[in-house]
């Protein structure tokens, strides 16, 4: 499409999850219309964020983030962290 533009910021708010991250993340990416992956860790006590930071290797479209003291903050504060 000539005219078609990526336009769709996805943002994935992470914790405790490494067992669904990456299948969430390679299912997003396939998405026409996606800009970027906007994935923001919630304190997770698992692999996630190390997952996190092997997945943005994937791709240029995939950011990471985490709250400034790396603590949980709660989905509505991750998703407006990812927002941010």
């Amino acid at each position: 499409d000539p005219g078609y533009t990526e336009s769709v910021s996805i943002i994935i708010p992470v914790f405790n999850s490494a067992a669904f991250l990456e299948r969430a993340v390679r299912s997003a990416l396939v998405q026409k219309g996606v800009k970027e992956i906007i994935l923001v860790d919630d304190g997770s006590q698992d692999d996630s964020i190390s997952l996190c930071y092997q997945l943005q290797a994937l791709s240029s479209k995939i950011k990471v983030y985490t709250h400034p003291e790396k603590d949980n903050k709660g989905l509505a504060a991750t998703r407006n962290r990812g927002l941010e």
